[in-house]
């Protein structure tokens, strides 16, 4: 996330000026006079936000405290601008409202870099090899770490033992994880723990787990699993013990999410939240469900009549293709990672990575969600193509989506008078790129936060 200050779930209520007072007897309130801009974008493309009516800007203009002036062309942001006011050159790029990954391990992520990264992996022996290749130049005695095997990817599909790692590191410690690695989701929330600010971190909503992954069948289903019968998958925590977590959160002004992955987690987490209520007041974020990848036809309305966020990660569509009809049948399988059911129907949503199982690189996120396909453009045409969005419907969760579900849509997520100035600058303009498959190469080559600009090096 691009702030100083690092939100998670739940942010802190806007703040409204009054307005001023009347010029005279039936004068209506004065508007307040615009900050001049103290620097601007120029020499590029501006997208304010990507709602149907937005249309580009040729120039954006930040005032000094670090919010949008205006955007508009380059003649009225120039006329709004500051004594001495800088003029930063976007080099033909183009600019967008700052890009948020609204679901990932920041913890995770840091100790995934100093650990083998498995991912891909096509067989045990592989990933016990990745493994040993990384740990060769390390002191004796120290741990060999990896993460991120995924067994659906190897002949079989069968789950490892130790034969591999002790093969090939035979006088070493070693621990491989699962792409998907899930504890205990129900424990007591830790004393002390309340909606409140850490130095740059702002604790705001706790998340507890309604059931497993889908690859290990711990995804909790209403029926069967295709692939082995009699087995439903794990029910982490009930609908009463989500109740209980949620009041306890809502007490403490923390905002409430739930991991659900399976149609009977997704609606035990619906069924809980239902019953919970609207968050008490001080909870500004909104309660949402995490995941939401096999979804039951009754429960889809149910996302924008409860007002719950679909917090989800387009991702894991091309990752789980290859084996999770295998695992549901073709019938679950048509509302699976339903991005164009859940809009259609009115929900919103808000999409993340999951760093650090898949990779944080948000134009993956982009282009998953357009066409559906892998890294290899297949299949041809996208798997199940009718739940694709369109690029600026992808964007607007990547951005706006993201600030809504911490209930910070009227702070960021759009470039427009009086937000934050918070920006992400792209070396080309992602709504016009000739083929979908070019918003792959699509790079960052600036950032914007609170007005503070920092150029970015171009990929080694």
């Amino acid at each position: 996330m691009q702030r100083g200050l690092s939100r998670t779930l739940l942010s802190l209520p806007a703040l409204f000026g009054c307005p001023s007072a009347p010029a005279g007897p039936g004068a209506g309130p004065a508007t307040p006079a615009r900050p001049c801009a103290a620097k601007l974008l120029v020499g590029g493309t501006v997208h304010v936000g990507f709602r149907p009516d937005d249309r580009p800007a040729e120039a954006l203009g930040i005032a000094a405290d670090g919010r949008v002036a205006l955007a508009g062309t380059l003649a009225e942001v120039r006329a709004a601008a500051c004594a001495g006011a800088e003029e930063i050159d976007l080099q033909g790029g183009t600019a967008v409202p700052g890009l948020v990954d609204a679901h990932g391990h920041v913890g995770s992520l840091g100790r995934a870099m100093d650990s083998a990264d498995l991912r891909g992996a096509t067989s045990a022996e592989e990933a016990a090899q990745r493994a040993a290749d990384w740990a060769r130049d390390l002191p004796e005695g120290r741990w060999a770490l990896g993460r991120s095997w995924d067994q659906n990817l190897w002949p079989g599909a069968a789950l490892p033992d130790r034969a591999a790692l002790d093969a090939l590191l035979p006088d070493r410690p070693a621990l491989l994880l699962r792409v998907a690695l899930y504890l205990d989701g129900t424990a007591p929330l830790p004393e002390g723990v309340e909606g409140t600010e850490w130095g740059w971190l702002e604790v705001v909503g706790v998340k507890a787990f309604a059931d497993g992954a889908l690859g290990s069948r711990g995804a909790l289903l209403l029926a069967d699993y295709s692939d082995e019968p009699g087995h439903r998958g794990l029910e982490v925590a009930s609908v009463e013990r989500l109740v209980e977590i949620g009041r306890e959160a809502y007490s403490r002004r923390l905002a409430f999410a739930i991991h659900a992955i399976g149609d009977a987690g997704i609606r035990n987490a619906l069924d809980a939240l239902e019953r919970l209520g609207p968050p008490h007041f001080g909870v500004v974020a909104r309660s949402r469900i995490e995941h939401v990848q096999i979804l039951a036809p009754a429960d889809l309305p149910r996302f924008a009549a409860l007002g719950v966020v679909a917090s989800m990660q387009p991702v894991h569509a091309v990752s789980d293709m290859g084996w999770a009809e295998q695992r549901v049948g073709p019938e679950r399988i048509a509302l699976a990672y339903a991005w164009r059911a859940l809009a259609n129907s009115g929900a919103r949503l808000a999409f993340g990575t999951d760093f650090p199982v898949e990779s944080p690189d948000p134009f993956a996120t982009l282009v998953a969600t357009v066409t559906r396909r892998d890294a290899a453009g297949l299949p041809e045409g996208g798997w199940h193509p009718e739940q694709c969005l369109r690029v600026p419907e992808a964007l607007e969760a990547m951005t706006w989506g993201a600030a809504y579900a911490i209930g910070a849509e009227t702070l960021r997520g759009r470039l427009v008078s009086g937000m934050e100035a918070d920006v992400t600058v792209l070396d080309r303009d992602p709504l016009a790129v000739a083929d979908v498959e070019e918003l792959r190469t699509i790079r960052p080559t600036m950032t914007v936060v609170g007005g503070e600009v920092r150029r970015l090096s171009p990929d080694p």
